[in-house]
């Protein structure tokens, strides 16, 4: 199907999470893309383990190579805002503060998919003691305690 488009327009296939694959599948792609009828966008997370992505067969036919890095603490803080501001959230946005992001920074190491995993973390306690015990609530500022109960829920850190 692939060659008989060749020619009249490009065929390219976005693959996510390409570290997840296993060996036999990374040789078909291998196999596809050599066959110039199809191109590949490859998306992964870099890992200490040598990828077959990385193979020397595979190195002749990478054109590019972007990495992504993780957030700078003010990128974080500028993504976290953005966030919570789209969806109206203005009072709990400037309930967060420079201290309380600095924090959520340094357990999510700038990850942008950790930081989310900790937001909603951190919401869920927030709903838990907003519906249970209210009087326990600090709305104008986030509570540090609260972040890193979020953090020990995660695996962050350890008591």
């Amino acid at each position: 199907f692939c060659k008989t488009l060749r020619g009249k327009r490009e065929i390219i296939i976005l693959l996510d999470e390409a570290q997840m694959y296993g060996p036999e599948m990374m040789e078909k792609i291998r196999l596809l893309s050599d066959s110039r009828a199809v191109k590949f966008v490859v998306s992964l997370h870099k890992t200490d383990d040598e990828d077959l992505i990385a193979k020397e067969h595979f190195q002749s036919r990478i054109w590019e190579v972007i990495e992504l890095k993780n957030a700078t603490p003010q990128d974080q803080a500028e993504y976290i805002h953005k966030k919570l501001l789209k969806k109206n959230l203005f009072e709990i946005a400037n309930s967060i503060k420079e201290k309380n992001m600095k924090l959520i920074h340094q357990f999510s190491s700038g990850n942008y998919r950790e930081c989310n995993k900790l937001m909603f973390t951190i919401f869920e306690i927030c709903e838990y003691y907003d519906e249970n015990e209210p009087s326990k609530v600090n709305y104008a500022q986030l509570s540090q305690k609260i972040i890193e109960m979020s953090a020990l829920k995660l695996g962050y850190i350890h008591v």
